[in-house]
């Protein structure tokens, strides 16, 4: 398989963030079992679980924007808080699960680092408006490293004085 180029994706995604395209899809593309464009329709294909279900031309309608949000655990969708809680059992707690592979724990400690030092993270999520409330697309380990910041501060467990920002950078799409 041919590297997938970032002019690739664009032009089947023209209007959408550089941000989105870059930082979430193109790096995912490079997978040996996913490449580029996604198939349609997309069945059982890798990419149904990256683009939850939906095909590429459900997709292409999105609109995107940039928003701050302020995290709260409990704001989170169930779906979400179920990730996070499974992300930590199987990183941190040694529970093996659909979310224990290679660099995930990793991924999650380099973040917290991240957030250590900027009291933010390190890129904005991606989330989905949903009838249910937001449903994060991207950013699976900057959001369980972000709920474990902001459960440590709750408990006292970082430096006198440290407090997270208020509000994280995050894009929200929505479906028309």
């Amino acid at each position: 398989m041919t590297a997938v180029s970032i002019d690739e994706i664009r032009n089947d995604l023209p209007d959408w963030p550089s941000d989105i395209v870059e930082g979430w899809l193109h790096p995912i593309s490079q997978r040996p079992d996913l490449g580029w464009p996604p198939p349609e329709p997309i069945g059982r294909h890798p990419w149904f679980y990256v683009l939850n279900g939906k095909p590429l031309s459900w997709w292409q309608q999105v609109i995107w924007e940039q928003k701050e949000w302020p995290f709260e655990f409990l704001q989170l969708s169930p779906a979400d808080q179920d990730m996070i809680a499974s992300m930590v059992e199987g990183h941190f707690e040694g529970k093996k699960n659909i979310y224990t592979f290679v660099d995930g724990k990793q991924r999650i400690v380099s973040a917290l680092q991240y957030i250590a030092e900027n009291r933010t993270i390190p890129r904005p999520l991606i989330a989905m408006e949903t009838k249910a409330g937001l449903r994060f697309v991207d950013g699976a380990h900057r959001l369980t490293a972000l709920a474990l910041a902001s459960q440590w501060q709750t408990d006292g467990k970082w430096p006198s004085g440290w407090a997270l920002k208020s509000e994280h950078s995050i894009w929200v799409g929505r479906h028309p």
